[in-house]
This record gives C-alpha cells, sequence and structure tokens, in this order.
C-alpha cells in the first residue's frame, strides 16, 4: 500500500516570501490539488501553475492512496511605510507608526537597503523603535524591512 504523501517543491511550509512561487511535484499519482487563499478557494488551481498575488495560501495535494500534504505560505510584496518625522537623539532616533516586526536598517548616505548596516532595530508590538548607535555627526539612509524582505524608501537623516 502507498503510505508516502506527495512530495511538494517550489514551496515550503511555513515560507514567507516577496515572489512568486511555483509549486510542482514528481509525484505521478496525484489525484487533487486544492488552493485557497486567505480562506477562500482558488478555482482550477493545477501544480506548475505560478502564484504571484499577495496572500496567505493553503495548498493541499493528495495522491490516489488519501495520502496528503499540506503547505502553508505567504506572499507578501508590499514594502512597509517609511519612518517619517523621527526624534533625533544623540546617539540615533526614535520613530512610531511602523510595521510590527520589521527591521529599521541605517546605511551610509547613498547607500541602498542592500548595503551593510551602520545600524539596526526590530520594531516592537506597539509599532515604535529606537535606534541606536549613530556617534557620529554625519548623513544616513534610513531602510525599513519587513519579514519578507520587502524594503521602503529610504530617508535620509543627519544626526545631531
Amino acid at each position: 500500500a502507498d503510505l508516502t504523501a506527495p512530495v511538494v517543491t517550489g514551496v515550503i511550509d511555513g515560507q514567507l516570501t516577496n515572489s512568486n512561487v511555483t509549486p510542482a511535484s514528481a509525484d505521478t499519482d496525484i489525484d487533487t490539488v486544492s488552493l485557497t487563499k486567505g480562506g477562500s478557494a482558488v478555482a482550477g488551481y493545477t501544480l506548475g501553475t505560478a502564484i504571484n498575488d499577495e496572500g496567505v495560501y493553503v495548498l493541499t495535494v493528495t495522491d490516489k492512496s488519501g495520502n496528503f500534504t499540506v503547505v502553508n505560505f505567504e506572499i507578501d510584496t508590499t514594502a512597509p511605510a517609511p519612518v517619517s518625522s523621527p526624534l533625533m537623539l544623540s546617539d540615533g532616533f526614535k520613530a512610531s507608526g511602523l510595521e510590527v516586526g520589521a527591521t529599521v536598517k541605517v546605511v551610509n548616505a547613498g547607500d541602498t537597503a542592500a548595503n551593510t548596516a551602520v545600524s539596526t532595530a526590530t520594531v516592537d508590538s506597539n509599532g515604535d523603535v529606537t535606534v541606536t548607535g549613530l556617534t557620529t555627526v554625519t548623513f544616513y539612509e534610513v531602510f525599513v524591512i519587513d519579514a519578507a524582505g520587502n524594503a521602503s524608501v529610504g530617508l535620509s537623516i543627519t544626526t545631531i
């Protein structure tokens, strides 16, 4: 008897990504494929078709013996809101109204979010962050990067 659940490739259970995914399976005895987005069925989805719309998905792949694999994943392509109106401190700044759990990354002026950080801090459960470690009076660029890797537009700041 077949006791092996289908192997699904192209997406990982629990994955959070900012790009499309293309679930597939090399198993030859697939019976049903079910995809939901935000709890609603996605009609007519077939394995091997790219999924690129933002949302929270559940993919269930069942073989002819009733074995199944469930893959939960999320696609997030929206950049978080940038830092605005930071309260400057002697060694950094405070900001509020940010995406909870995002990372605030400070880089040298002219750099992008991909460059090496001068300082980073995580936004707390209230949407607040305090960034420290900016000890010299200089120009910086500040980005907010969410868990999916989306970066906000930069904010240029000058430390005091």
